[in-house]
């Protein structure tokens, strides 16, 4: 199993967007940690407005209307909402999944991220995760080009130890062999 290996940013967003597992239980009747909810930003852009999408979602924990567990693009993975708490993203997925906001031009080492938050949340949660569009709960476009099936492929990676392998040693190439030198000795009569 891959321990450690990303650094997650903190960045907690207001306790008025989001709810403690009880809360979740008083207002939604339930609670659990099944699932993975897969958001994205939809406004096109990349990974340089990753900190703009936290302020953003943390500012919308502050005025009370949603919140997001993590932001994760191709830079960074940044806590927003403990993953045992219960982020307002994902309207009747919130009580039993954590959300994750995604960059949309998501490239490869974004997805080789996302496979390892899977795959720590797995760890965590003692089982494999669902991982769900937005639009199973909602309709809606979200999470667009996000490919679910290439996030649980990279998790599995994660899973199976396949980027616990190190690299192969290279080693310098083998010098080659000189040609001994050719010693004409000339012997005379003393």
């Amino acid at each position: 199993m891959a321990d450690n290996s990303y650094a997650v940013e903190i960045k907690i967003a207001s306790k008025n967007g989001w709810f403690t597992p009880a809360e979740a239980r008083s207002y939604y009747g339930r609670y659990d940690r099944a699932g993975i909810t897969v958001h994205w930003w939809g406004d096109g852009t990349g990974a340089s407005n990753h900190d703009n999408i936290v302020n953003y979602m943390n500012g919308q924990s502050a005025a009370g209307n949603k919140s997001v567990n993590y932001v994760l693009s191709d830079n960074k993975i940044t806590l927003c909402v403990n993953p045992d708490n219960v982020a307002w993203a994902s309207q009747s997925g919130n009580p039993t999944t954590i959300s994750v906001e995604t960059q949309p031009t998501l490239g490869a080492e974004g997805y080789k991220k996302w496979g390892w938050l899977v795959d720590q949340l797995e760890q965590r949660y003692s089982r494999s995760l669902q991982l769900l569009p937005h639009s199973y709960w909602y309709q809606t476009a979200c999470p667009g080009s996000i490919d679910i099936n290439r996030l649980r492929a990279e998790a599995d990676k994660w899973k199976s130890g396949a980027y616990d392998t190190p690299p192969a040693p290279v080693y310098p190439p083998a010098p080659t062999p000189v040609p001994p030198a050719t010693v004409t000795l000339q012997i005379t009569d003393i």
